[in-house]
């Protein structure tokens, strides 16, 4: 297992373009490549977040956090007055 820095080192040394996302995105990529394999945390089933894309290969499901959720409903035109907010 390499630390951080080693990694970071071996970035350094193998992808000559500084400033574009390909280190960010390897190194993304082996952090979950390491929270699956890693044996001293169970891997969460379900992961409330609010759906950024780093977050997609983390778990097989990812529900969103009710105030994410939210932000759907505010786009909805109910069409009963009873529907629609008082605010």
């Amino acid at each position: 297992m390499l630390s951080e820095a080693e990694f970071n080192a071996l970035l350094d040394t193998y992808l000559p373009k500084p400033g574009s996302q390909h280190p960010t995105r390897i190194i993304e990529a082996a952090a979950i490549a390491f929270y699956h394999q890693q044996t001293d945390w169970p891997v969460v089933q379900t992961l409330v977040c609010d759906h950024a894309p780093q977050f997609k290969l983390l778990t097989d499901n990812i529900t969103l956090c009710w105030v994410h959720e939210g932000r759907h409903y505010q786009k909805l035109t109910p069409s009963f007055s009873g529907n629609r907010p008082t605010f």
